[in-house]
């Protein structure tokens, strides 16, 4: 004689199945919305704050944001949520802009270690002496848990 399962192994049974079809299902989203949220950087050249792309942050080679250099400089967009800064961009940096409408969050070091500070939407820093990170911005995020402590 066959026996139903009890009610309680039922519910197991169900939550489990579920479970293991959002697991599934995960992964292929999560890699896909971040491929998303996340546009190729831009290295850029040019002076002022008009140089920084719409929805993007900016660090620029020189204070002032290249303005008073003549021939101007690089300037390194970014886009996404969470970025170590590639070797054209690692320690050179001595002013931002963050054209976007979440605050960013600076380190001094790789891996989000380091000196640390927090810069506004809609905000700039002329000069990044002034947060003794002249040069020094090696990771960058937006992600709201990541800010500096």
């Amino acid at each position: 004689m066959r026996t139903n399962p009890t009610p309680r192994r039922s519910r197991l049974a169900s939550v489990l199945g579920v479970a293991l079809a959002a697991a599934a299902f995960l992964p292929a989203t999560a890699s896909a919305v971040a491929a998303a949220e996340e546009p190729p950087d831009q290295t850029l050249r040019g002076r002022g704050l008009a140089v920084c792309p719409v929805d993007a942050y900016c660090l620029y080679e020189f204070e002032n944001f290249n303005r008073d250099n003549p021939r101007g400089g690089a300037v390194w967009a970014y886009y996404g949520t969470v970025y170590e800064m590639d070797r054209s961009a690692d320690d050179r940096a001595s002013s931002v802009f963050n054209n976007t409408r979440k605050a960013v969050h600076l380190y001094e070091d790789s891996d989000f270690r380091g000196r640390c500070a927090d810069l506004q939407a809609y905000s700039s820093e002329p000069r990044l002496k002034e947060l003794a990170l002249d040069r020094r911005i090696s990771s960058v995020a937006t992600r709201e848990q990541m800010h500096c402590r």
